[in-house]
């Protein structure tokens, strides 16, 4: 049996979040993303649509002005990561201070270096997001997002896509559970509340297409 050539092996990058099942230079979303790095849950994610809202879970290619901290790593540069849209256009960003804030709302702090003592790209900006501008990111300390390489265009978004959970006991799709830091065995920071209700409405209206999916099975 054939392999199709848009799948490949997945690959863990440390502490960037992470490769993925097809390619960062495919001419086509790829439809399953699989992520084993700590800052976004853990699992298979699937591709849902194009259109991106605050909230959303999007994958990019890593931005080039970050390719020489992942050759410092040994790491490849072709590589696709997965984070929550935390900000869009109108909304104020701030890095300045050593902390990620969006409308003024804390997000995270800015290590200014990894864990071997690499420094860390830096960007450091105050400003409103323009019209084709994302910020992207985790609430974990420890997730290598746009508090160090700055926002991405939306044309840098190879699309929206969703965490499939499964039932341990039965192998059906149930509903995510929320996922703990393994590196520090607690709960992940709270989003700002208008990136978190973006996330429950994504996750309501999955919701109602897996329940229609049922029905229909």
């Amino acid at each position: 049996m054939k392999t199709d050539r848009r799948f490949r092996r997945a690959v863990v990058i440390g502490g960037i979040t992470i490769l993925l099942i097809g390619g960062a230079s495919a001419p086509y979303p790829p439809m399953i993303l699989y992520n084993r790095t700590p800052s976004m849950p853990v699992g298979l994610y699937v591709y849902r649509r194009h259109v991106i809202r605050r909230g959303d879970v999007v994958a990019f290619p890593l931005p080039v002005c970050a390719y020489d901290y992942a050759r410092r790593r040994g790491e490849r540069t072709d590589l696709l990561l997965l984070k929550h849209v935390l900000a869009v256009s109108g909304d104020y960003v701030s890095t300045t201070s050593g902390e990620l804030r969006v409308n003024g709302t804390l997000i995270g702090q800015i290590p200014s270096a990894d864990s071997a003592g690499r420094p860390l790209p830096q960007w450091r900006q105050a400003r409103v997001l323009r019209d084709d501008e994302l910020l992207v990111g985790s609430p974990f300390d420890r997730s290598f997002d746009s508090r160090f390489f700055g926002p991405i265009r939306t044309s840098q978004v190879l699309g929206v896509y969703r965490r499939l959970a499964f039932d341990s006991s039965t192998h059906e799709p149930a509903e995510a559970r929320p996922l703990r830091d393994p590196s520090r065995g607690r709960a992940p920071p709270e989003l700002p509340q208008s990136i978190a209700e973006g996330i429950r409405s994504n996750q309501s209206e999955n919701e109602g297409r897996d329940q229609g999916f049922n029905r229909a099975r």
